[in-house]
C-alpha cells in the first residue's frame, strides 16, 4: 500500500499542471517566431551568395571570350530568349558563352521542356515571364549601349566604343550583367546583383541603369578606333 501511494505521488510530480503546459507552449511559439524569420534570411543571403558565384563564372566566361576576341566583349542583343530560333551569323549572348562556361546553354528537351541549368537561372528568380520563360535571368548592359550607339550614333564599331566606355574607371559601376529584376533584398539602394568589369567581381548594383531616374547614355568613343 505505501509502494502503491508513492508511485502515485512520484507520478502526480511529473505531470505538468494546466499552467505548465501553456507557458511552455508561448515559449514555444515565441522561439519559433524568432527563428522562423533567421532561418528564411539565411535562406536568402544563401541564394543570393549563389546568384554572385554565378556571376562571377560569366566574368571567368568574358574574359576568355575577350582574349580570343580583340579584347572586345561580346556584340549580342541585351537579352536572351531561349524561343529564337539560333542563327549562327546572329548568335545570342549564351550561344557565344557556353563554350568558355562549360554548360549547355538553355533549351528544350525532347518533352519540350525547358532545361535551364544553375549559371543561367538566379536562384532567387521565380517569375514565370522572367528566367523560367526565357531561360536567363541577367541582363547583358554592354548590349544595350552597343544597339544605343547603333541606332542613334551609326556606329561602324560598337564594340569597340563601349568596350573603352567600360574600361574608363569612372564608369566602374556599369554593370555589364545584372539580375534582370528585383529579385534580393538587403540592400537599401537595389535589389539586384551585379558583375563589374575588369576585376569581373560581382556585388551589389549600386547604379542601375534599369531604373526609372536614369538615362543610360550613349557613350562617345575616347578617340577613334583603328
Amino acid at each position: 500500500m505505501f509502494q502503491r501511494g508513492w508511485r502515485t505521488a512520484r507520478a502526480r510530480g511529473r505531470a505538468f499542471t494546466l499552467v505548465e503546459l501553456l507557458v511552455s507552449i508561448a515559449i514555444i511559439a515565441i522561439l519559433t517566431s524568432i527563428a522562423i524569420p533567421q532561418l528564411a534570411s539565411a535562406r536568402a543571403a544563401a541564394r543570393r551568395v549563389k546568384c554572385l558565384t554565378q556571376l562571377k563564372g560569366f566574368g571567368t566566361a568574358f574574359e576568355l571570350y575577350m582574349q580570343e576576341s580583340k579584347g572586345l566583349l561580346p556584340r549580342v542583343t541585351p537579352f536572351f530568349d531561349v524561343n529564337l530560333p539560333r542563327n549562327p551569323d546572329d548568335p545570342q549572348l549564351l550561344e557565344l558563352l557556353e563554350q568558355y562556361l562549360d554548360v549547355k546553354a538553355p533549351y528544350y528537351d525532347e518533352n519540350d521542356q525547358l532545361v535551364v541549368h544553375a549559371p543561367y537561372l538566379c536562384p532567387e528568380d521565380k517569375d514565370p515571364d522572367a528566367g523560367l520563360q526565357t531561360g536567363f535571368s541577367y541582363q547583358y548592359w554592354p548590349g544595350v549601349l552597343m544597339m544605343a550607339r547603333e541606332i542613334f550614333r551609326a556606329d561602324p564599331n560598337p564594340p569597340f566604343t563601349v568596350t573603352k566606355f567600360y574600361q574608363d574607371v569612372r564608369n566602374r559601376e556599369w554593370p555589364v550583367l545584372a539580375d534582370g529584376r528585383d529579385w534580393h533584398k538587403g540592400n537599401p539602394l537595389t535589389k539586384k546583383n551585379g558583375l563589374r568589369f575588369g576585376d569581373w567581381s560581382a556585388d551589389w548594383l549600386l547604379f542601375d541603369p534599369g531604373a526609372q531616374d536614369s538615362t543610360p547614355p550613349i557613350p562617345d568613343p575616347p578617340f577613334p578606333p583603328p
